[in-house]
């Protein structure tokens, strides 16, 4: 985010749930919001491909890889974006309470 801009990142226990393994979990979510330029529309089902970036630096692995990460953990990741509003990513983790 060029010039200033904003970042939220947020956690808490969702108020979904999902059956895994024969068990009802809840789960965690992670929100990361910035008030950067957005990505097109268009773009956003690409985002998540490995090598995919629109940047002139950069691989285009981060969100790959971090979708991947996820994905081992029974995971889940959603995006939203508006241009030049910014993006928004909602991580979904299966969460267990202990005893």
């Amino acid at each position: 985010m060029k010039k200033g801009g904003k970042l939220e990142i947020s956690t808490y226990l969702s108020k979904e749930s999902v059956r895994q393994r024969g068990r009802i979990k809840r789960w965690a979510l992670v929100s990361i919001k910035d008030t950067g330029k957005g990505i097109p529309e268009e773009d956003l089902h690409k985002i998540f491909l490995p090598f995919y970036t629109k940047k002139k630096q950069g691989t285009g692995i981060g969100l790959a890889l971090s979708k991947k990460i996820i994905k081992d953990h029974d995971g889940l990741i959603k995006v939203k974006s508006q241009q030049d509003k910014g993006t928004s990513f909602f991580i979904y983790i299966p969460f267990e309470k202990n005893g």
